[in-house]
């Protein structure tokens, strides 16, 4: 009985594997824009497009300034 059922199994787990790359496959295109976001710091200036890199590097500049 359970290895009729085999098939449908797979022919469904197989649907939701597929629908699920589909879905993230926005996020991994955009993975390099949460990484910005995310971790600002350890981005490579680079990587950005170009209005993004001058708000880098004086975010860098600033965070080395010690505060009193």
């Amino acid at each position: 009985m359970m290895k009729e059922r085999v098939p449908e199994y797979h022919a469904v787990l197989s649907n939701l594997v597929q629908e699920s790359d589909g879905r993230f496959e926005d996020f991994r295109h955009n993975a390099a824009d949460f990484d910005l976001f995310a971790q600002p710091f350890t981005v490579s200036v680079d990587t950005v497009c170009d209005e993004l890199q001058m708000e880098l590097i004086e975010n860098s500049k600033i965070s080395l300034v010690p505060f009193p």
